[in-house]
Order: structure tokens, then C-alpha cells, then sequence
């Protein structure tokens, strides 16, 4: 009787770690009066979840549920969602606790609440329809994004809503992300929202002007005294945006430009593969290192100099690129990942790496430090030295050597051959994939005849405008106008000369692009204007169909 009891509460516990049950937020950070949404995801599980553990900090507005079952091999599952809208009641970090569901318990979440806003004119808060615009930062950099919002409250139906585009002299400006709608109480009047972010990059120091954000609609208007029975109509509308006056700084003096990171914070991590401190000859070690930087996206971080000490052979990766958007703000992810197999015995240290970067918040340089790493490497009795003067493929026969150690150079060069042949084949699958790719599902089929055509004229548009630019020996133009060439090239998104740095592997146009930057952010002199239109012919000549002629010829031989 007692096995059976033991039995039973631990089903129970397991049952608690492995509890399916999980809740979420659409938004971690809201105004006072502004409404979000708790989701609370229930596989297989037919419970309602106990709400009222929330009655004590958040007011309920209405909620729903929805459920969905799969069979998959005979096994039937279920997955239902119950929404529920929350405002909050008190300002400052709030937790919405555990919410038990059946023998299940969700997480609590953390979200924080602020005040009112007091900066919106009371006049236009009266209305029943009006548009605010805001940036997320005060200190604006050449050439580095920042976050415009604009926000439309309406305490009435709208409809036919339409945005004129956002065309700002020296600048780029692109959508970020999709469009959310949310509830708010402003002066204790409740309007619908929607929100809609922009991705501004200015390309020229000095006053940066975003004139007003223009949305013209439809409103409801109940007020027909010419009929007996009244009615809604539509009563058009525009609502504008107040226009901001921002002022884009250059790159302080004190700063290369390949060391410029601007950023409100910075996160280093870094991790290794072998986390004890002796290891052996021709043991692989891999050090991977995170940059998060707040108020950026990815592509603005740039390559960080990780020294090469004595005794390894290096095999960098292509870093890698995130960028979200939390709480309104950008939050850039670079990650670095260096490959490296130890060559010969003794003490292998990798030094202290420091990265420097500039506060944006404070206008000040911070320091940010990766710790060195030492290890402490023996000979391996079975494996003989690897060597680092002789390249793989002129590596001399063994002739006075040990059977054992023969067997073991034999397995290393195997294992080496094993994975440059891997590594082959990943690129000639990749190529043919891309030679290959499918058209899109949207319209027929275009012919490769036209996919040429099309792709070469953007590239000669983009490049007359290039020479448009350096014939007028106008910087600012000629930034624009590069950047329109790279997307044209790439097929990439392009928003800065350090992207085209990034995407496009050409040691000639680096260097002009440097000189162009300098002019720049830093106001030195620019005389490359006749260079520019030769390499960038040059470079179109090498991403044409001439590539791609001699692609298809390696891939498919006569």
C-alpha cells in the first residue's frame, strides 16, 4: 500500500516538472491605461485556466478561446489557447502571477508600467482622432538607425486608412516590423492604437528634419439630422504628426572608424569549447563570442581583432546576424565563432581582447573586456606534431617514422580530407540549389532571359547614378547612390557604406569606401571621384551573367 502511495505523489511531482502549460504577453512594457494581451497556451488539456489571481493588479477586458486537434500516425493531440485583455491598475514593475490550470501552474511574468504620458498636447487628446510621433533617442550618429514610432488614436470606427510615404531629405527610411494595435486611456478618454515603427539611418551630419507623418480615412459620423432614421457615414479625415528637429553628430575624432560602435549598452559573452585547462596536440578548440548592442541593428557592430597566438591554426566563421526589437528599442546580435587546432605542446595562452565602443546615452567611451584564456597543452604520445609551415596539399610521405605514428598522421590528414570534402560538398549543393531555386508562388514563371535582363538593369541605373554623383563630386549623393548600386549587386539589404564593406569582397573599393567615410562622418577631404566608376564596373562585370556562365560551366562539364 505504501509502494503504491510512493508511486502516486511521484507521478504527481513528475507531472509538476514537466507541466505543458505556458503563458505569454504580446508586450512587456505599457503606459498606464494601455491594454495587452495574456495568452495562455494548453496542450491537451480541457481546464479553464483561474483567473481571479489577477483581480488584485489588472482590470479584464473580455476574453476568448480557441481549440485545434491533430492526428498524426493514429495519435490525437489538442492545443487550446485562452486570450485574455489586461490593463494594468498601478504604475511602476508589476508580476502577473502563477495561473493554475488543472494540476498544472504557468510562470509568472514580469512587466513594467509606466506612467501617463504628460508630453501630448491636452488640446489634440480632446479629439477623437489624432497621430503622435516619437524617436528613441536623443543622440543621433551618421550612418547609425534609430526607431521613429508613430502612433494613430482613434476613439471612434476608422476606415480606408492610408499613410502617405515618410520622404526625409538625407536619410533612409524603412518599415520595421509589422504594424500592432492595442487599447489606451488618455485624459481618461479610451482610444484604439495602432503603432507602426520606422528604421531611420541619416547620411549627413548636421539638423536632420522628419516633417510631419500624414494619415488620411475614413470616420464613422452619426450625425445625419436630414434622416428620420439616423445612420453612420463615412466622413473623411487626416491626421499629421508633429514634425521633429533632430540633430546627427559625427564620429568623435578619438575614434577609427573601424572601431566605431555606438550603442546605449553592450554585451560581450564568450564561451570555449574545452573548459578544462590541459588539453593535447591536434585537440580542436572553438571560441564563440555574442556582441548584444542596444540601440542598433546587427549590421552597424563591426568585426572585433581577436589575436593569434603562437601554436594554433586558425579557421574563422562568417559571423552571424540578429536584429529585434524590444520594448522599442533595436537590439543588434553578432556572433563570432573561431575554429582553432592546436599545433605543438607547451603553454598556449589567447590574450585579453578589449573592445571599445561609445556610449550614446552619456556621449562617453567604454570599455568592454573578453578575459584571456590559457592552456596548458601535452604531446600526445600517439600523435605526432601537426605542422603549420607545409600547406595540406604538399605535405611530404613519412619516411623514418614509427608504424603508430604513421597511422595516426594518416587519421589526422583523414579527418582534415574528410571535412575539406564535406565542406565541398555543403558549397556545390548550396550552388546547385541556388541554380535550381523555384520561382515564386506569385505569377508564372519568368524566364532566365528575363530575370537577366531585369537584374542588369537595375545594376546600370544604379551605376548612372553613381556617375551622376561623382560627376557632381557630391559625397552625400554618391553615399546614397552606392548604397542603391550595392542592393542592386547583392540582392541584399543595404543600409550603409559598412554593409557594402560587409557584402562585397573587393580590397579596391574598400579603400575608397574608407576615404568616402572619413568624408563623411569626419569632414576630410574626398578626391576618388574618377576612381569609384571604374570599380564598381568592374565589380558589376564580376556578379554578371559572366559569373554565372562560368558557374553553370564548373557544375555542369562538357
Amino acid at each position: 500500500m505504501n509502494k503504491k502511495i510512493i508511486a502516486g505523489s511521484l507521478f504527481l511531482l513528475l507531472g509538476n516538472v514537466w507541466a505543458t502549460v505556458t503563458a505569454s504577453v504580446d508586450r512587456n512594457q505599457v503606459a498606464m491605461g494601455q491594454s495587452f494581451t495574456l495568452t495562455i497556451n494548453m496542450p491537451d488539456s480541457g481546464d479553464n485556466p483561474e483567473l481571479d489571481v489577477l483581480k488584485n493588479s489588472f482590470e479584464m477586458f473580455g476574453t476568448s478561446s480557441s481549440s485545434q486537434t491533430n492526428i498524426i500516425n493514429g495519435k490525437v493531440s489538442s492545443q487550446n489557447t485562452f486570450t485574455v485583455n489586461l490593463i494594468a491598475k498601478n504604475p511602476g514593475k508589476q508580476t502577473i502571477p502563477p495561473i493554475k490550470v488543472g494540476n498544472d501552474m504557468t510562470k509568472p511574468i514580469n512587466i513594467e508600467v509606466l506612467p501617463e504620458a504628460t508630453t501630448k498636447n491636452d488640446a489634440i487628446k480632446d479629439s477623437s482622432v489624432y497621430l503622435d510621433a516619437t524617436v528613441n533617442k536623443q543622440n543621433i550618429y551618421v550612418n547609425v538607425p534609430f526607431l521613429y514610432t508613430i502612433k494613430l488614436y482613434y476613439a471612434i470606427p476608422l476606415a480606408n486608412l492610408n499613410m502617405e510615404p515618410l520622404n526625409i531629405e538625407n536619410a533612409q527610411v524603412e518599415a520595421q516590423g509589422k504594424s500592432t494595435q492595442y487599447q489606451s486611456t488618455e485624459n481618461g478618454k479610451t482610444y484604439q492604437v495602432i503603432e507602426q515603427s520606422f528604421l531611420i539611418t541619416p547620411n549627413k551630419a548636421g539638423k536632420l528634419t522628419i516633417p510631419p507623418a500624414r494619415i488620411k480615412g475614413a470616420m464613422a459620423d452619426n450625425d445625419n439630422s436630414n434622416s428620420f432614421f439616423p445612420m453612420m457615414a463615412n466622413k473623411p479625415f487626416v491626421a499629421n504628426s508633429k514634425p521633429l528637429n533632430l540633430q546627427v553628430k559625427t564620429i568623435p575624432d578619438s575614434i577609427p572608424l573601424n572601431e566605431w560602435l555606438p550603442a546605449k549598452n553592450l554585451k560581450v559573452t564568450d564561451n570555449w569549447s574545452q573548459n578544462t585547462s590541459e588539453i593535447k596536440v591536434g585537440d580542436p578548440l572553438t571560441h564563440t563570442i555574442t556582441l548584444e548592442a542596444t540601440g542598433i541593428p546587427a549590421t552597424s557592430i563591426p568585426e572585433i581583432e581577436i589575436a593569434k597566438p603562437d601554436g594554433v591554426n586558425t579557421y574563422p566563421d562568417k559571423p552571424q546576424n540578429t536584429t529585434n526589437t524590444v520594448n522599442g528599442e533595436l537590439v543588434g546580435n553578432r556572433t563570432f565563432k573561431i575554429a582553432y587546432i592546436v599545433t605543438k605542446p607547451g603553454t598556449l595562452t589567447f590574450p585579453e581582447t578589449q573592445i571599445k565602443w561609445w556610449d550614446i546615452n552619456s556621449d562617453s567611451l567604454k570599455i568592454a573586456t573578453i578575459p584571456a584564456r590559457t592552456y596548458k597543452v601535452t604531446a600526445d604520445a600517439t600523435i605526432a606534431p601537426i605542422a603549420t609551415t607545409t600547406p595540406p596539399n604538399t605535405v611530404e610521405k613519412p619516411t623514418t617514422t614509427t608504424i603508430a605514428t604513421t597511422r595516426n598522421n594518416n587519421s589526422i590528414w583523414l579527418y582534415l580530407t574528410t571535412l575539406f570534402a564535406g565542406l565541398w560538398l555543403i558549397t556545390l549543393f548550396i550552388a546547385v540549389k541556388l541554380y535550381r531555386r523555384k520561382p515564386s508562388s506569385f505569377g508564372s514563371k519568368p524566364s532566365d532571359m528575363e530575370l537577366d535582363h531585369k537584374s542588369e538593369e537595375a545594376k546600370q541605373n544604379s551605376s548612372i547614378s553613381v556617375e551622376k554623383a561623382c560627376q557632381m563630386k557630391d559625397t552625400q549623393a554618391l553615399n546614397i547612390a552606392l548604397i542603391n548600386w550595392a542592393k542592386a549587386v547583392t540582392n541584399k539589404k543595404i543600409y550603409s557604406i559598412t554593409d557594402i564593406k560587409l557584402n562585397i569582397n573587393n580590397a579596391k573599393l574598400h579603400e575608397v569606401l574608407d576615404k568616402l567615410n572619413a568624408a563623411i562622418y569626419k569632414g576630410t577631404t574626398f578626391d576618388e571621384f574618377d576612381n569609384i566608376s571604374r570599380i564598381i564596373s568592374s565589380i558589376s562585370i564580376s556578379n554578371s551573367s559572366k559569373t554565372k556562365k562560368e558557374t553553370l560551366k564548373n557544375l555542369y562539364p562538357q
